[in-house]
């Protein structure tokens, strides 16, 4: 895994996307965050953000990006623990509303 700018290297450090050690960015392909992406694991390329990265090696079908192909349901299972597991962690880490008691005079 490379990646070309410290900001990347931040990204791809990050604790919530932790897919991102299945993947490379090679380039920045807009402003937006997307980048041409090649799959660690499969050694193909495709453009997109961490979403396209996670959609492709979870192989999730309601979008339209093709699976990893070489995911197997072994190292799928492995990888959604991986996602969910990071996934708690930002659930848990939000700020939470708690309702207090009525103020009574």
């Amino acid at each position: 895994m490379s990646a070309s700018s410290p900001s990347q290297a931040k990204e791809q450090d990050d604790d919530t996307k932790p897919l991102w050690i299945y993947a490379t960015k090679i380039k920045s392909v807009s402003d937006g965050g997307n980048y041409e992406i090649k799959c660690n694991i499969y050694d193909v390329t495709f453009n997109g953000s961490y979403t396209r990265v996670r959609t492709h090696l979870l192989k999730i079908t309601e979008k339209r990006v093709r699976g990893c192909q070489k995911v197997t349901n072994v190292k799928l299972i492995n990888l959604k623990k991986i996602h969910n597991k990071a996934t708690l962690r930002v659930e848990k880490s939000k700020t939470k509303s708690v309702s207090l008691p009525p103020i009574s005079t």
